[in-house]
């Protein structure tokens, strides 16, 4: 049956005549199955490690799926094909975001494709669908415990939509969304399962408007783990691409002078990856060697600590081997200045030293303060005792 109505489909599109079609009732549209229970049940880590063994496609795959995707394909041929007459009401949309919900994720991508072509096609409803899509992201934020399984298609969505758009910057709404709504996707439990999409989407606004990238900076910082953590890696890979996007010249603005410090810090990580991460950001060959060239003292200045410290007591052996390579390229670049971050080092090991020396004398100093006083108190106490004796 379905393959009939899929041949009389075929046969309407590859006339030459114009075709006039009734607008979809919501109907059109199928209801959500319950969700199964081992999805429920699937924790961070478990989804992390599921989705790297590349089986969670193949674990929520609707057995409908099949009949489900000729009507995508025959609803997505009528949308782009500019011969057809069809309109939406607003309850079809609001119905066809709900089914991002959607275990599968092959319903998931023909959503979208058949989305981005309504979008396309009926500027009327682009302001409704926008809107939806904030709604949605609002919600998935102000609920962290709940998981929404469209996210990276949205993402790819917003992202496909800002890169088409004509004009020289971004208006007002999509600042106010990005602020307001995908940076905070960052402190999401769930953000393993979409942050490619997350940092490709946050790039193209940056491509389209270097102006934000300082806010989008700080936004990071405002968000960046406060303790060591393996999450720490997608935080370096997003600054990574948007420090290289952004284009920076010798002028630091106090955010990415944040950031770079951050990236110090991670250096000294104990997990291999976040270090490993952290120094390739300092490869003079990868994305920040233009930057890292041109702002080589400043930035040398806030590393050379930290790239010391992992090269010198980090329990790895290969990252240690990573931690010298990349301390021999920076060296090549300015020996002098290089030299003479070590040697401020040394003054600042000694002075850390004397910091220590002290530190420790003054607490055994008030050791023996504290061992004075009790035993002052206690001879005193025995004292008054001995003259209560005599006067009686």
């Amino acid at each position: 049956m379905a393959i009939s109505r899929k041949r009389k489909a075929d046969e309407l599109l590859s006339s030459p005549a114009a075709i006039t079609c009734a607008p979809p009732s919501p109907d059109f549209f199928r209801s959500l199955p319950p969700r199964l229970q081992e999805q429920d049940n699937l924790d961070y880590f478990e989804a992390f490690h599921v989705k790297r063994r590349n089986v969670m496609k193949s674990l929520f795959q609707d057995t409908e799926w099949h009949r489900l995707q000729l009507d995508y394909q025959f609803l997505t041929d009528f949308v782009t094909d500019p011969r057809c007459s069809i309109s939406f009401g607003r309850p079809v949309i609001l119905k066809m975001l709900g089914l991002f919900e959607s275990d599968d994720e092959r319903e998931r991508v023909a959503l979208a494709t058949l989305l981005k072509g309504i979008y396309d096609r009926f500027p009327e409803h682009r302001v409704l669908i926008r809107t939806s899509v904030y709604d949605i992201f609002y919600q998935f934020n102000c609920s962290s415990d709940s998981k929404h399984n469209g996210i990276p298609e949205l993402l790819t969505f917003l992202k496909n939509i800002v890169e088409e758009r004509e004009s020289a910057c971004l208006e007002d709404e999509f600042k106010v969304f990005l602020l307001r709504s995908l940076i905070p996707l960052y402190k999401s439990k769930w953000l393993v399962m979409f942050y490619p999409y997350l940092r490709n989407c946050i790039a193209e606004f940056i491509v389209k408007d270097r102006k934000i990238a300082d806010s989008v900076m700080q936004g990071m910082l405002r968000y960046w783990p406060k303790q060591g953590s393996s999450r720490e890696y997608f935080f370096l890979d997003a600054a990574e691409c948007f420090l290289v996007e952004a284009k920076l010249s010798t002028d630091f603005s106090s955010s990415v002078v944040g950031s770079l410090e951050k990236i110090a810090g991670c250096l000294k990580s104990l997990q291999f990856n976040v270090a490993e991460k952290a120094l390739s950001l300092l490869d003079v060959d990868g994305g920040l060697g233009i930057l890292i060239k041109k702002n080589f003292k400043f930035i040398l200045q806030i590393m050379y600590s930290g790239l010391k410290e992992v090269a010198a007591k980090h329990w790895r052996p290969k990252t240690r081997e990573l931690a010298m390579k990349i301390s021999t390229a920076l060296k090549a670049i300015d020996p002098v200045f290089y030299d003479d971050c070590y040697i401020a080092s040394l003054f600042c090991e000694e002075d850390e030293t004397g910091m220590e020396w002290m530190a420790l004398a003054r607490a055994e100093r008030w050791t023996q303060l504290e061992g004075m006083a009790a035993a002052k108190k206690e001879w005193s106490g025995l004292s008054t005792n001995f003259r209560k004796e005599l006067c009686s």
